[in-house]
C-alpha cells in the first residue's frame, strides 16, 4: 500500500460528490424531525463510506480517462482501487450494525449488493439508461429512507414524500452527469438515456424530474408547518437550478464546457442545499 495508492482511492471516492450524501442524509433528518445524538454522525459516516466505495467500485469497472464529475484528471483504477472499495463499504457495514437499527444495517447490504450488480462487468445494469436512471433514483431515496429510519417515523405523509423527492432529485442530478459521458459511455456499451436520446432529451427528462422533487419538497415541507419564508427560499433554490438548465439545453458547446456547465450547476446544487439543510436542522434541534 502506497501512498500513490492511497491518493488514487480517496480522488477516486470523488470528497465533491460527499456534499451529496450529506443533502440527502439532512434532507431525511430534518424532514422526520430526527433528534440530534452521536447515532446520527456514525449512521452518516456509514452511509458516506457505502457511497464512497460503490463510487470507487464503479470508477475501477469503468476505467474512465475523461474528466468525472468532481474529478477532473482521474487517477489510473488499478486493482488497489477494488480492494480499496471492498474495504469502505465492509468498515460502513460494521458500524451500521453496531451503531445503527436492522431497518438501516438491511438497506446498506441492498445497497452494497445493488453497486454491484450495477458496475461490475459481469452483470452491469448501468448499460441499460432506464435501469441506471432507476438505481440512481432508489439511491437518492435510500438516503433519505436511511435517515429517517433512525426515528422510526417512515409512514408519515411529509417521510413517503420526502422519499419520492429524494429520488427525483439525485435521478436529475445523474442525467445531468452523463451528458458529456456520452463517447465514453458508448464505448463502453453502456446506453444512458443521453446516449440513446441526445443531450437535449435527457436534459429536459432532468428538468421534468426537478419540477417533481420541487413540488414534493414543498408539500413536505408545508405538512412539517415550515415558515412561509423559507417556502419561498426552496422556491427559489429549484426555479435557479432550472434556470440554468434551460441555459444549457440553449447552448451548443462540446464536450469540454459540457463537463463545466455540468459542474457548476451540480456542485451549487449540493453544496447551497446542504448548507441550507444543515442550518434548518441545527434551528430546528436548538428550539
Amino acid at each position: 500500500m502506497s501512498k500513490k495508492e492511497m491518493k488514487s482511492l480517496f480522488l477516486h471516492t470523488r470528497p465533491g460528490l460527499y456534499t451529496y450524501t450529506l443533502l440527502g442524509f439532512l434532507f431525511g433528518l430534518f424532514i422526520t424531525k430526527v433528534p440530534f445524538n452521536t447515532t446520527i454522525i456514525l449512521a452518516f459516516v456509514s452511509w458516506l463510506l457505502l457511497a464512497s466505495g460503490a463510487t470507487v467500485f464503479n470508477s475501477y469497472y469503468d476505467k474512465d480517462k475523461i474528466p468525472l464529475p468532481n474529478l477532473k484528471n482521474p487517477p489510473k483504477p488499478t486493482k488497489f482501487l477494488l480492494h480499496g472499495s471492498i474495504t469502505l463499504k465492509i468498515l460502513g457495514f460494521l458500524i451500521a450494525i453496531i451503531f445503527t437499527n436492522l431497518i438501516f444495517s438491511s438497506l446498506y447490504f441492498l445497497g452494497t449488493l445493488a453497486s454491484i450488480l450495477y458496475s461490475h462487468k459481469k452483470t452491469r445494469l448501468k448499460s441499460s439508461g432506464i435501469i441506471a436512471l432507476f438505481t440512481n433514483c432508489a439511491t437518492g431515496s435510500a438516503t433519505f429512507f436511511v435517515a429517517a429510519s433512525l426515528e422510526n417515523n417512515l409512514l408519515a405523509t411529509e417521510s413517503i414524500l420526502g422519499t419520492l423527492s429524494a429520488g427525483f432529485f439525485l435521478g436529475s442530478v445523474y442525467l445531468m452527469m452523463q451528458i458529456h459521458e456520452v463517447k465514453d459511455d458508448k464505448r463502453r456499451g453502456d446506453i444512458s438515456i443521453a446516449v440513446k436520446h441526445g443531450k437535449v432529451p435527457a436534459l429536459w427528462l432532468s428538468i421534468l424530474f426537478l419540477i417533481i422533487s420541487a413540488i414534493l419538497t414543498i408539500f413536505a415541507f408545508k405538512i412539517i408547518l415550515l415558515n412561509q419564508y423559507l417556502i419561498y427560499l426552496i422556491n427559489l433554490y429549484f426555479i435557479s437550478i432550472i434556470i440554468l438548465l434551460i441555459y444549457w439545453i440553449k447552448s451548443n458547446h462540446s464536450n469540454i464546457h459540457d463537463y463545466k456547465i455540468m459542474s457548476i450547476i451540480t456542485n451549487s446544487m449540493s453544496s447551497l442545499g446542504s448548507t441550507i439543510l444543515l442550518i434548518l436542522y441545527i434551528l430546528q434541534n436548538l428550539n
